[in-house]
């Protein structure tokens, strides 16, 4: 997976977004699962975003150590493995689950 930590906000949105283009049909709307909590991992650094990709990895922006911690669902041992900016609060991930878009708060940095 390819983490993206420098794109202008614009780019983000686009890309995050999703939207239909036009003259194509739209997507159907995703709903939330109900769901039980089997486990819970620990992790350091303030966790604060979060997001899972198509394939199955859970991506959690760790605020204190500026990097995104992976781990392949359904294990729950996570692994620092991305350096990325400073205070990353938000990630998206899309469709694709080939690109990660971290939103570094402290950098004003995509």
């Amino acid at each position: 997976m390819r983490i993206v930590t420098k794109r202008s906000a614009a780019a983000l949105l686009a890309l995050a977004a999703g939207c239909t283009p036009p003259g194509r049909p739209a997507s159907p709307a995703a709903t939330h699962p109900a769901g039980t909590m089997v486990v819970m991992s620990r992790l350091g650094a303030r966790p604060y975003a979060a997001a899972v990709a198509p394939d199955g990895r859970a991506l959690v922006g760790q605020v204190d150590r500026e990097e995104v911690a992976t781990a392949l669902l359904p294990d729950t041992v996570f692994r620092p493995s991305y350096s990325v900016g400073s205070v990353p609060t938000d990630i998206a991930v899309d469709r694709e689950g080939k690109t990660a878009f971290v939103a570094n708060q402290f950098d004003q940095a995509v």
